[in-house]
Formats: structure tokens, C-alpha cells, sequence
């Protein structure tokens, strides 16, 4: 078939569309039962108690981010290489290692939590109603990693639908939450701990059915016996700890900024702006669930062409969906806050401009798993790093002067900043140029051109162990 040069796309780009297609139903399906849960929970408990829960489980979050060590990512990479070379050794392996670590690292994270809460709820933040449910929740922890980690395992078998359903905002978690909430009101004990509790039942069985999922997508090697090199799964596993670490930083710097210099209103809008515009890189998300494993699999097999168009073609086809997102963005940024209420409608700037900084993010290409799939964890730690330091100069300089302005400027910058360094950082290692507004797509790298195939070259793919 003779089509158009940017809609003429190879079979693994096709994989790519249909994986993305499942991704993004699944994800939206996922995020619309969330937001039901939030505005239930925020209805049937009102201002304070929400806001109780909520604290106890964004503290839960961020410890489920350190408890995985950074291995959802490594896995994610190990997985779907192996299973490239039909290597099930090294694949059962590296889950076994890494499931392993991230088990007693998160077990040891709740720990801490659990004891640690009367000094971090009654004394740093001088809220000692939050002790109880921050105790409880601790018990979540494990669960969320283990849920978390088959996610990401699985979808590097390519299991797109059940990868995102288990995800930590995916449908799984928060159907059987609304199924709870169901229950609750039915029985009229709806409070902040019974939904602690809702949420800590919800967690264990989500990482049952997990577990569930895995053992039936790897059912044909359970004879097999695995191995893997623990140092070479936390060798890629901490630099990517350190990504997330800084990630989660820089998202919430910000709103913790803006509630030392600026009232609460001006961090409620600021964080229903960030929310609205992460739907111009909506599409992004869904693309790097199948994008991901097939980076990886192209790379062990040294089949550099097929991975370069790849990473091209995804990045012309998520700028074309992204388009259109950001012309409402950029147009009727005020009617799209005033559909959230009244009071929003002074964060339509902040709209505009976080979503320019997120158009970026998609522009650029899913650079930060080229570079991890590519064994380049350190350069994407790295450019995270150099990112954070930017980001918090420019807060602690536009905050105070320009309020949520200031704040929407230094993560616009900050986005851009650190997805162009990885776009140039994918050129420069890879010979890969990914902006799809740019003409050159490939680059003569020092051993020869970077559009060469296993075929081509003679070479045969590595095993990754």
C-alpha cells in the first residue's frame, strides 16, 4: 500500500498503534474511574477527612517510589529484551531478583513509615489526626510495589491491556476501591480509616491478581530455571531510582513553594492546571506502554534501523494527536478552567504554559526509554539531575515574584530543558534524531552508519544477563 510518507509505517510501528490503541482506552478507562473515586471520596467525607486520606496516601505513593528501587523500569528493559532472544532463564531470573529486592526494600520502607509517623505527622507537620491512617496505610506499601512491578514486567511481554490495568492509577486498583466504597455506604461506615482500610484490601488484592497474570503470561517456563546477575540489575535499577526520586522532587516542588510564598487557592489552581495539561502528553503515556518493550528488543537485536524509525514514527504520530490538545490549550485556556469551576479561571495562563511545556515533552519522542532501553540509565540519571538543579533555581527566582506564573514558567523550562537534553543525548549516542520537525533522522556514528541490521552487519544479538 503507497501511502503518505508520514503515515507509511512498518510492522512494528502497526504493533505500535494497535498496543498504543488498548493503552489508551485502558489508561482513560483507568483515570475516569479514579476521578470518580476522588469525587466520592471528597463528597461522602468532606474537605478535612479527604484531605486526611490524601496526605496518608501521597505519603504511601512516594514511598512505593523508593521501595521499588528503581527496578519497574530495569525489569521492564530486562523482560522484554530476553524475551526478544527467548532467553526465559534470564528472564525468570531478573523478575525473581528483582521482585525479590523490591519486596524487603519496601517492607523495610513501611517499617520506617509505621514507626515514624507520630515524629513526621505530630511533629513536623503538626497534624496528629494523620498518625493513625499514615500507620495504616504503611501496610499498603508492599502490595503497591509488587502490583506496580508486574505492571511493568508484563508489559514487557507486551501484555498492553493487563500492564495498564494494573498500574498504580489504573482501573484495577480503583474499580475495587469503588466496589468498597459501594459496600461502605451501603453499611453507612464511611469514614477516614474505613477507607484506609478499603485501600489496603484493594492493594493486596490487586497484587494478588498480579501475581495472578504474571504466572499465567509466563506459564510455559515454569520448568525453567532462572539466573541473572544481581549486580547487573542494580546497576541499572539505581540510576533509575534516582530518576524517580528527582521526578517526584520536581513534581512537587511547586505546589510546596507556592504554599510557603502564595495562599492555598493559588496551589489549588496550579495543580488542577498540571492535571489539564498532562492531557496534551496523554497520548505519550500510551505509546511508551508498547514503545517501550519494542525499543529494547530492537536494541539486543542490534537492529538499529528498525529502532530508529520506530522512535521516529511515534514521535510524528503523538505530535499530530498532540496538536490539536494544545490549540484548546493555547485558544480557550479560560473556558477549560471554568469548566472545573469559577474560581479556576485565573490559571488560564498557567494552563497555556504548562502545556507548552508538555508539548515538548511529546515532540521530543519517548527519549527517556530510548535511553534506558539502551543501556544509558546513567546519561537519563544524569540529565534528571542537571534538570532538578534547574528547576528549583527557578522556582526559588520566579515564585515569589510572579506567584503561579512564576511557578508554570520554571516547569515549563524545566520539561523542555530535560527532554531536549535527552533528544540530543538519543542523537549523540544513538545517531537517532526523534523531533519530527527536524529533517535529519540518522547520523554516521564513529563504527559506521546507525540505520544497520543484524542482517546487514554480520553481528549476532547479545543475550542480556
Amino acid at each position: 500500500m503507497n501511502l503518505p510518507g508520514f503515515l507509511r509505517f512498518d510492522h512494528h510501528m502497526r504493533e505500535v498503534l494497535r498496543g498504543a490503541s488498548v493503552a489508551f482506552v485502558t489508561k482513560a478507562f483507568g483515570s475516569l474511574l479514579t476521578f470518580a473515586f476522588n469525587i466520592l471520596a471528597a463528597r461522602q467525607l468532606g474537605a478535612d477527612q479527604v484531605g486526611v486520606f490524601f496526605l496518608a496516601l501521597t505519603a504511601a505513593n512516594i514511598a512505593v517510589v523508593f521501595g521499588r528501587v528503581g527496578l519497574d523500569n530495569a525489569l521492564l528493559r530486562f523482560v522484554s529484551a530476553n524475551a526478544a532472544v527467548n532467553d526465559w532463564s534470564a528472564l525468570k531470573g531478573a523478575y525473581g531478583k528483582g521482585m525479590s529486592i523490591a519486596f524487603l526494600a519496601s517492607a523495610a520502607i513501611a517499617l520506617i513509615i509505621f514507626c515514624l509517623a507520630p515524629v513526621i505527622c505530630g511533629g513536623l507537620l503538626s497534624k496528629p489526626e494523620l498518625i493513625r491512617p499514615m500507620r495504616w496505610i504503611s501496610l499498603a506499601v508492599v502490595p503497591l510495589s509488587v502490583m506496580t512491578i508486574h505492571a511493568e514486567t508484563l508489559k514487557g511481554l507486551k501484555r498492553v491491556f493487563e500492564a495498564i490495568v494494573l498500574q498504580e492509577h489504573g482501573a484495577l486498583l480503583y474499580g475495587l476501591m469503588l466496589v468498597g466504597m459501594g459496600i461502605l455506604w451501603w453499611c453507612r461506615s464511611m469514614n477516614t480509616m474505613a477507607l484506609v482500610v478499603l485501600f489496603i484490601v484493594a492493594a493486596f488484592l490487586s497484587a494478588l491478581i498480579s501475581t495472578l497474570m504474571w504466572r499465567r503470561a509466563t506459564s510455559h517456563a515454569r520448568t525453567i530455571r532462572g539466573r541473572f546477575r544481581t549486580s547487573v540489575l542494580l546497576s541499572s535499577g539505581i540510576p533509575l531510582l534516582v530518576v524517580a526520586a528527582l521526578n517526584l522532587a520536581m513534581y512537587w516542588a511547586p505546589s510546596i513553594l507556592l504554599g510557603v510564598w502564595c495562599r492555598n487557592a493559588d496551589v489549588g489552581i496550579f495543580n488542577v492546571a498540571v492535571q489539564l495539561s498532562m492531557l496534551t502528553s496523554f497520548v505519550l503515556i500510551s505509546v511508551n506502554s508498547i514503545a517501550a518493550p519494542k525499543f529494547s528488543a530492537l536494541f539486543v537485536q542490534r537492529d538499529m534501523a528498525g529502532l530508529g524509525r520506530l522512535a521516529r514514527n511515534s514521535a510524528k504520530l503523538m505530535t499530530a494527536l498532540a496538536i490539536p490538545v494544545l490549540i484548546v490549550f493555547i485558544v480557550f485556556p479560560a473556558w477549560v478552567m471554568r469548566l472545573i469551576g469559577p474560581q479556576f479561571v485565573p490559571g488560564a495562563m498557567v494552563l497555556t504554559i504548562l502545556a507548552a511545556g508538555q508539548f515538548v515533552n511529546v515532540v521530543t519522542g519517548s527519549v527517556g526509554y530510548l535511553l534506558i532501553m539502551s543501556e544509558n540509565e546513567r546519561l537519563i540519571r544524569n540529565t534528571v539531575i542537571l534538570t532538578a538543579v534547574v528547576s528549583l533555581i527557578l522556582n526559588f527566582i520566579l515564585i515569589p515574584v510572579y506567584g503561579i506564573i512564576g511557578a508554570a514558567v520554571a516547569t515549563a523550562i524545566s520539561l523542555s530543558i530535560k527532554n531536549l537534553l535527552a533528544a540530543y543525548l538519543v542523537w549523540e549516542r544513538l545517531g537517532i534524531q526523534t523531533i519530527p520537525l527536524l529533517p535529519i533522522e540518522f547520523r554516521q556514528l564513529g563504527h559506521g552508519s546507525v540505520a544497520v541490521s543484524p542482517e546487514e552487519d554480520g553481528s549476532k544479538p547479545e543475550r542480556i544477563s
